[in-house]
């Protein structure tokens, strides 16, 4: 009997040893698998403005998010192979220079890079230049047939595979990098739509962290010395005082003591005016700082071309047709409470019509609504260039 009873505990045994055994090396892992940086399972995530509810810049609105920076003017994109030319995006990633034997673009060298100069022109011709012609495609005994474009809610595995290095830099803190590089796409005809709105997504997140957020991504943090002005600082940055405080919080100016941490932008900002996509665009240098509706004034349509911020003034009087004066701060005035000027009786201005942002039907010149102007008001500068485009 107690033989029995020993070999029932032995077995017992035995089963309850191969269980946990079986268990431990069935279980899933808990790190990372090789070449995933460690945490990422989701979105990366950003540091934004703590007054924004949206971004770009202090709750810009978003609207028009496939528009292309350059509209009508951008030439007509060529037939992509298999893939968007995804320029130094690494192994796998297409290259716009070297056709490989089967027609489809070949790989770069190197990791995520900055665009080519012909992307880069049709992302900003109007502040980067002209528009360089479209390149003559090399010369073939035989030519592949062309594919069919992709369909507007495609997302390419090129694509998808590009945003998940831009992630991983953004996870190894390459802000500034990832800022260019994604600007560089901004608008670019060789996305789809779909490509376009998660690009835009991401590229405001990127934006608002390294231009308006408090963290100093790209250079150091400013201290404030012996007797030095919050406007002393905001000029030689060549910006406003406005968006200096803005950026890092300050309420009162005069506050600022010596010894004091302050994140500085060097500017100054400029801005492309999209009429036919009813959008103002901003940039900082060549990159994307971004985009805001706009309506487009009946009075004084701004022509196609090159100006610079005259003047700025807070609750402007408008002038009107016939003699019409209307005072500021009169509900009835429809520039609203900022008024940018051009010259020539053009500027941008704020509303006292919500609704007419989007249209071209208002009174005045290119309105926002009365939060926006209230940041491009904070952000432009007397002396900012500002284009305008069809």
């Amino acid at each position: 009997m107690n033989s029995l009873k020993n070999v029932f505990i032995i077995a017992l045994l035995a089963a309850v040893g191969y269980g946990v055994y079986f268990t431990l090396n069935n279980k899933a892992p808990t790190n990372p698998p090789p070449g995933v940086a460690e945490g990422w399972g989701g979105p990366v995530q950003v540091d934004m403005p703590s007054s924004a509810t949206t971004v770009p810049p202090f709750g810009a609105n978003t609207a028009n998010t496939e528009a292309p920076l350059a509209g009508a003017n951008v030439p007509a994109a060529a037939a992509l192979s298999t893939a968007p030319p995804f320029v130094g995006l690494g192994a796998g990633a297409p290259s716009e220079s070297t056709p490989s034997a089967a027609g489809a673009p070949a790989p770069p060298q190197g990791g995520l890079g900055a665009p080519s100069a012909s992307v880069a022109a049709h992302v900003n011709p109007a502040i980067g230049g002209a528009i360089p012609s479209p390149a003559a495609p090399p010369a073939a005994t035989a030519q592949p047939p062309a594919p069919e474009s992709p369909a507007s809610g495609q997302v390419r595995e090129e694509f998808l595979s590009f945003m998940n290095m831009a992630r991983t830099k953004l996870d190894a803190g390459n802000w500034e990098e990832v800022h260019r590089v994604l600007t560089g796409w901004y608008g670019n005809p060789h996305l789809t739509p779909a490509e376009s709105a998660q690009l835009n997504e991401l590229l405001d997140q990127v934006a608002g962290t390294v231009i308006y957020s408090r963290q100093c991504l790209v250079e150091n943090a400013h201290q404030v010395q012996p007797g030095e002005t919050l406007e002393q600082i905001a000029d030689s940055c060549r910006i406003p005082w406005e968006l200096l405080a803005k950026i890092n919080g300050i309420r009162d100016p005069q506050s600022v003591r010596p010894g004091q941490q302050l994140k500085v932008v060097r500017g100054p900002f400029q801005a492309v005016i999209l009429l036919g996509a009813h959008e103002l665009t901003l940039m900082l240098g060549d990159c994307y700082a971004g985009r805001f509706p706009i309506g487009i004034g009946k009075e004084h349509q701004p022509a196609e071309g090159t100006y610079v911020v005259k003047d700025k003034r807070k609750n402007p009087t408008y002038y009107g047709a016939g003699g019409i004066t209307i005072d500021a701060n009169d509900p009835n005035n429809p520039l609203g409470e900022r008024w940018i000027g051009l010259g020539d009786q053009v500027g941008i201005h704020g509303t006292n019509d919500p609704k007419s942002v989007g249209g071209n039907q208002s009174a005045g010149s290119v309105c926002l609504g009365n939060r926006d102007i209230d940041d491009v008001f904070d952000i432009l500068s007397v002396g900012s260039r500002v284009v305008v485009r069809r």
